[in-house]
């Protein structure tokens, strides 16, 4: 009886052991079953560094590394299909324009004990507004039935570098100044940084012009203001050979920064003005002129020496009428007292040609005498200079001879004390060497 109940038992048992084993060996049951427990599935994140500073309008990237470490089966035939990490990120500061941050795929595929290295690029543009945000990113681990995942998130502090850049605009365009009048110029500054900066004002102007800048002024991240420069002209005199082409060139400057952004104003100046090929005309109507006059003066001086020169004889008013009532009455004698008055004017013409052309040729006589002894006087004093320098070249060779005389002179001296002195020492030297003999 008992080895009966001992075989119906592992009968009964047996269908329910296999049952087991199918439920557990198929795959859609231990995925179901993993599923059902949450707890099992996760994701740890990294992140290599925790800061980013991005220059302007550059990128650069973080590495976040992603470890799964949901739970697996010893049974590899148990090992669940592969599940899906979800990555997102978002910004969070003042304000996110001008701040874009990618990564290279927003879901992979994972499976228990996987290690994934994800880049999470960073890139700043020329319209970012706040230059320090947190970057947040989020992974999330969902199963393949959608069902219990978990979400991870790290946080980056992305900030960026000062980008130093100003702008500097003139508001308006002065008139023409007059001589030292002083005006105010005003000049729109902007900073384009997202940072705040000292900025400081400079000018340089040409010779005479006095320009005074405004003082240093601290803005903000993109924040703009008037400032106004006062320029004062120079004392020009009422008239210039040129017109005015100054320039004041106006500066401001990022103070540490090392960006500099000028403006140039033109000044021009009023007054009367003469352009400058007025003056090669004017230097050749100065020769004409002078040529005229010189000119109008000779032909004066002719003038006056013509001015004793006959004019034809006229009749008195009484003398007049008989010749017109004789011209009347009788024709051939008016004829006759015609010609006797032409003939006494040629006369005296002719005497008095006579006479102008002694004189010309006297007043010729006397300019050539006057060049010739001139020209003998240079002459004479040429030939003076010429013997004066030769007698001091005569002068300077008898000094040099005589230097030379001397410098022998003195050289014989001093050979004949040499001598003597030779002389002396060796007669001293005899006697001595007698002394010694005679006393040995």
């Amino acid at each position: 009886m008992r080895r009966s109940k001992a075989r119906i038992i592992p009968l009964v048992l047996l269908p329910l052991i296999l049952f087991s084993l199918f439920t557990l060996l198929s795959p859609s049951a231990a995925a179901q079953a993993l599923e059902d427990e949450g707890s099992f599935f996760g994701v740890v994140m990294e992140v290599d560094q925790g800061s980013v500073y991005v220059e302007y309008m550059q990128q650069d990237r973080v590495n976040i590394t992603l470890h799964d470490v949901s739970l697996s089966f010893q049974d590899e035939a148990l090992a669940p299909v592969p599940h899906r990490i979800h990555i997102s990120t978002e910004v969070h500061g003042d304000s996110a324009d001008g701040w874009h941050v990618s990564v290279p795929f927003s879901s992979i595929p994972s499976r228990p004990g996987d290690t994934h290295t994800i880049p999470v690029r960073v890139e700043t543009t020329a319209m970012i507004q706040d230059p320090i945000v947190e970057i947040d990113v989020q992974a999330t681990y969902v199963p393949r039935g959608g069902d219990g995942g978990t979400t991870t998130n790290a946080t980056i502090l992305a900030v960026a570098q000062p980008n130093p850049r100003l702008t500097l605009l003139s508001q308006s365009t002065p008139d023409r100044f007059s001589p030292d009048e002083q005006r105010q110029v005003p000049m729109l500054v902007q900073n384009e940084d997202y940072y705040p900066n000292m900025v400081a004002f400079s000018a340089r102007a040409p010779d005479g012009w006095v320009v005074t800048p405004p003082s240093s002024i601290q803005l903000g991240p993109k924040e703009s203001t008037v400032v106004h420069f006062f320029v004062k002209a120079p004392q020009e005199p009422w008239f210039r050979v040129n017109p005015s082409s100054d320039i004041v060139t106006i500066e401001a400057e990022i103070v540490d920064g090392g960006m500099v952004a000028s403006q140039g104003i033109p000044t021009p100046v009023s007054g009367w003005f003469l352009p400058g090929w007025v003056i090669p005309h004017l230097t050749l109507l100065l020769m004409g002129v002078a040529v005229l006059t010189k000119r109008g003066i000779e032909k004066t001086r002719e003038n006056r020496l013509r001015k004793g020169a006959p004019s034809f004889p006229g009749l008195p008013p009484e003398k007049a009428a008989r010749y017109e009532a004789l011209k009347i009455a009788a024709p051939e004698k008016a004829d006759q007292m015609k010609e006797r008055l032409k003939k006494v004017h040629k006369d005296r013409k002719k005497e008095w040609k006579e006479a102008y052309k002694e004189e010309r040729k006297k007043a010729s006589d006397r300019r050539r005498n006057v060049n010739t002894r001139r020209k003998a006087l240079l002459s004479q004093r040429k030939e003076e200079a010429k013997q004066k320098k030769a007698e001091q070249k005569k002068l300077d060779e008898r000094k040099a001879r005589r230097e030379e005389l001397l410098k022998k002179k003195q050289a014989l001296q001093k050979a004949s004390e040499e001598q003597q002195d030779r002389q002396e020492d060796e007669l001293t030297d005899r006697m001595r060497d007698q002394r010694e003999n005679r006393d040995a």
